[in-house]
């Protein structure tokens, strides 16, 4: 973990994601990332594994290792927790407080992205709170492009039924399949339906894998070609199936 090759691969790799406008949260300590990711990882390679394989991936090409940084760094990790070395790996930190360093991790322990988010499909949600939590976290992916006045869920038969009022007074409806784990494809459409009108940006999703869960990312204009890029490389890279939906 404490190896410099293995710190700068991780970190050129956080380059490109940032070139493909997947925008890092400005107030996140970037060695604290790299460390957070390499961390998560550690418990799958023994010894000189991970340089392995990282050696591999520079030679077989890096677009593989880049999509699975994002799918680790866009949702919320639980390798900070009973971990403590960390002042070790990065000494500045050993002057911390307890409380200070726990407040500081736990702030590292979620998506580090402004504009992606891991997203679960799972419906374990009490009546009526599954469609406005779900809005809620693309609108906080929209850093202010939109703002959710209200969000109401009704159960019809075997679907759920949403209606989305924003605070210029532009509405939408969302129907999805009331099932344990619902397909979500509508939701999105529905959703940039509702702000296509303001022209700001609309919401792409990377597809997971398994079944449990995405990521959602919120794409302003200008940021889509270098996205697209992006994910055409990943796709390229895996060889047998398109990493993002673009509902189109």
């Amino acid at each position: 973990m404490s190896s410099e090759t293995n710190k700068q691969f991780v970190r050129e790799s956080l380059q490109r994601l940032e070139a493909a406008s997947l925008r890092i949260r400005p107030d996140l300590d970037r060695e604290l990332i790299v460390t957070r990711f390499i961390v998560s990882i550690a418990d799958s390679y023994d010894g000189d594994e991970f340089a392995n394989y990282i050696s591999g991936e520079a030679r077989e090409g890096t677009n593989a290792f880049d999509l699975l940084m994002l799918w680790s760094l866009a949702g919320e990790t639980a390798a900070f927790d009973g971990f403590d070395d960390i002042g070790e790996i990065l000494p500045r930190l050993s002057s911390l407080d307890d409380e200070q360093l726990s407040d500081l991790l736990e702030a590292h322990s979620f998506s580090i992205f402004e504009n992606a988010m891991e997203i679960c499909i799972v419906d374990e949600h009490a009546p009526g709170d599954y469609l406005p939590q779900h809005v809620g976290e693309l609108e906080s992916l929209a850093c202010g492009d939109f703002v959710v006045q209200s969000v109401t869920e009704l159960h019809l038969q075997d679907r759920l039924i949403g209606h989305v009022v924003l605070a210029d007074g532009h509405s939408g409806d969302i129907e999805i399949s009331d099932e344990k784990r619902p397909d979500l494809t509508p939701f999105f459409e529905a959703m940039n339906a509702l702000v296509a009108h303001l022209g700001k940006g609309r919401f792409v999703v990377a597809l997971s894998d398994n079944d449990e869960a995405l990521i959602a990312v919120y794409l302003r204009p200008h940021e889509e070609p270098a996205f697209r890029g992006w994910a055409e490389r990943q796709y390229c890279a895996g060889g047998l199936f398109p990493v993002v939906d673009w509902f189109e």
